[in-house]
């Protein structure tokens, strides 16, 4: 549970008119974060740091909590976007704590970002605490809205830890609720999405791509082109997994079309790793080199996607090996580990690992590729329910059998 905290212990009382300027102020910041447009973000990252003083000045006064926490709640979206989103954990802490007893709707839209944003810190104990009580909130202050995003939140932390079945149960009951929305597109999407991932993880091609198409229509229903660039990528990973090349690279261009006005340098990372990907299935092992050095891994340890970066070490790695440019492959799965082992990604690490132990054999190095593949064949014992983990288990395990004879 999120601890409360008193506002404003030992600030003297507020002047009339200072509250009437900050107000003034958060009702600008309000209009500011409303509708997320690419020219209202160009704006937002020009005065940031004026939107970052505004909120937390308006934390510090009760007669300001609630605009202040609409403004916090509504810029979620472009701190994410931004990977600002480390600097917003201990605003939305604030904003919890002080919340009087009489906002219980939006203090569970609330809870809701913050649990969002622990998932995004792998800290998936506190992000389940804060959808929890977010439910437990939405459903006292009548506010389905505030339920559904819990059920859909809890399903994607659910997803992340690979609980497939419960993740797909929460998806459902959701769906339950959006039926009594009137406008219930944006929802709708977000579950269609959901069922989609769900499914690619279970290696349930045709189920993924017919439910992340069906989250792609609806997407571009709604103006908002980052949403609609993240579901064409999550659809280029399907259709790239299926074979069907052509079809997957129209889609992870037009994604990366959609971002050119945007500004977004995480979200252009996950497409540009995918589309490598789909160089490497066709053994373009030049075109998806190049792809992948275009990711700025620097920029994305700065702003927190730690786990990208480790992707795009590890599928760099993965090319140099085909490539037989071995001492920089290594150097690439190295830190590709080290990197996985900090987030406590089980499964991406046991696959850095298994290639390691592939191209140590390629060097003849058998003495270092055998524990390479036993840790990640330990790890992958333990994660049934994937499709990757059942392939990359398989491949270890022969891997291992051709230089031990066991």
């Amino acid at each position: 549970m999120i601890q409360s905290s008193s506002v404003n212990h030992t600030l003297a009382p507020a002047d009339p008119d200072f509250i009437n300027s900050l107000q003034a102020s958060l009702a600008f910041w309000q209009k500011e974060t409303g509708d997320l447009t690419p020219e209202q973000l160009a704006r937002l990252d020009r005065r940031k740091r004026n939107l970052f003083r505004a909120v937390k000045m308006g934390l510090l006064w009760e007669e300001t909590w609630r605009d202040t926490a609409v403004v916090a709640w509504q810029s979620f979206d472009f701190l994410e976007w931004r990977g600002l989103w480390q600097e917003w954990i201990p605003v939305l802490e604030k904003a919890i704590a002080d919340a009087p007893p009489q906002e219980a709707g939006l203090k569970a839209r609330l809870l809701n970002r913050l649990g969002q944003l622990y998932t995004k810190e792998r800290r998936f104990a506190a992000a389940q605490d804060a959808h929890e009580e977010a439910s437990a909130l939405a459903a006292a202050a009548d506010d389905p809205e505030a339920m559904i995003a819990a059920y859909l939140s809890v399903a994607e932390l659910l997803k992340n830890q690979h609980q497939y079945d419960m993740a797909e149960l929460m998806v459902r009951q959701a769906l339950l609720e959006i039926e009594w929305l009137d406008d219930n597109t944006r929802q709708l999407a977000f579950a269609y999405n959901t069922l989609g991932n769900i499914a690619r993880l279970r290696g349930d091609w045709t189920i993924a791509e017919r439910n992340l198409r069906q989250a792609v229509q609806l997407y571009r229903c709604l103006d908002e082109p980052v949403y609609l660039a993240r579901r064409l990528n999550d659809l280029g990973i399907v259709l790239t997994n299926v074979g069907q090349y052509e079809q997957a690279e129209t889609t992870f261009e037009e994604a990366a079309n959609i971002l050119t006005s945007i500004n977004d340098e995480s979200d252009r990372s996950h497409i540009l790793i995918n589309w490598g990907v789909l160089y490497y299935r066709q053994e373009r092992w030049s075109e998806a080199e190049t792809i992948f050095r275009r990711i700025d891994t620097l920029v994305l340890a700065q702003a927190g996607e730690v786990g990208q970066q480790a992707q795009t070490l590890n599928n760099l790695g993965n090319v140099l090996l085909k490539r037989g440019q071995w001492v920089e492959a290594a150097e690439c799965l190295q830190k590709a580990i080290a990197l996985w082992r900090q987030m406590g990604d089980e499964i991406n690490l046991a696959n850095s690992l298994g290639t390691l132990a592939e191209l140590r054999v390629t060097q003849e190095n058998q003495s270092e590729a055998v524990p390479l593949y036993e840790e990640a064949i330990t790890i992958l014992r333990r994660y049934p329910d994937s499709n990757w983990t059942s392939k990359l288990l398989a491949a270890f395990t022969r891997g291992l059998a051709a230089i031990t004879g066991k």
